[in-house]
């Protein structure tokens, strides 16, 4: 029936995938996928499909076959992180995108965002719900207080002295001021880590060429490496190269790699080329880095 024929399609195209052939893989998935398989053959059909284009690193059209594979047929997240024939498409700026919509995936940009944010001041939330609620308390007692005042002032039988109700009144002023000023600093200083961050997140957006065949966003090298971003004109990056030759293996030994971003201001040599290039991570050759939209 259809539903056989659906899965000896699929094997094929997992054979032929496997065996170097992946075009074929994505032709003969797609007709699977027209035969009405089950809910597993359709996974495996829409899984294998996106690593057929992750093979051809055409990771643009990874995305809706993935998308699909784990958000609407349970594929999980740690296969997608662990699968070898997707190594390619985790590398790839199109992955950073595509991860924050996958279930499991952790959220988008923004997510990470904060989430880093928070991490680099991690008491700054708990201070700003206390001081919060501390803010909310007093500007209660000033609606209270406002009501002693009016009786006070009006001589209401059994209201508050009148210099006791203005001392309180001058207490809560002060209270809110103060508290309002101490939340306003810490919202400010959240605004800026976040600013910080997201430029750092832009900024991992960059590709890092590491090979003649493989380029990665620089946010890849996190954890890894410590990059250094060298960005000016080729005539500044061979001289900030050439002045930091002498200290090639203490930023080796320590996992520190320079990387080249040409920003103009003369004939622009090939990506990483310096006037006597060395071989060290991120001197010259396998090290470099520019935006793809250069």
């Amino acid at each position: 029936g259809a539903s056989s024929r659906a899965r000896e399609l699929i094997e094929r195209a997992d054979l032929a995938i496997r065996e170097g052939r992946p075009e074929e893989g994505v032709r003969l998935n797609a007709e699977a996928l027209q035969l009405g398989p089950t809910r597993d053959e359709a996974a495996a059909a829409l899984y294998n499909t996106a690593c057929a284009y992750s093979r051809m690193r055409r990771f643009d059209q990874c995305r809706e076959p993935l998308l699909k594979a784990v958000n609407e047929y349970g594929v999980k997240f740690s296969v997608v992180l662990r699968d070898s024939d997707l190594a390619a498409l985790r590398e790839s700026r199109e992955f950073d995108e595509l991860q924050g919509e996958l279930q499991g995936g952790g959220g988008g940009g923004d997510a990470v965002v904060k989430l880093r944010a928070e991490l680099q001041q991690p008491f700054l939330l708990a201070r700003l719900v206390v001081l919060g609620g501390l803010n909310l308390g007093a500007v209660a007692g000033l609606f209270v207080i406002g009501s002693k005042l009016a009786g006070a002032l009006g001589g209401a039988p059994g209201a508050d002295p009148l210099p006791d109700t203005l001392r309180n009144l001058g207490v809560n002023v002060a209270a809110v001021a103060g508290l309002s000023l101490l939340v306003a600093r810490d919202l400010r200083a959240r605004g800026r880590a976040e600013q910080r961050v997201a430029r750092e997140e832009e900024l991992g957006r960059l590709q890092v060429e590491l090979g003649p065949r493989r380029r990665v966003p620089l946010s890849r090298l996190r954890g890894q490496r410590r990059p250094v971003v060298v960005a000016g004109s080729d005539r500044y990056i061979r001289d900030a190269l050439r002045a930091a030759e002498p200290f090639r293996a203490a930023l080796d030994e320590n996992g520190i790699v320079v990387v080249p971003l040409p920003l103009g201001g003369g004939p622009r040599r090939a990506a990483g080329a310096s006037p006597s290039p060395a071989k060290g991570r991120g001197f010259g050759g396998p090290s470099a880095a520019e935006e793809e939209a250069a």
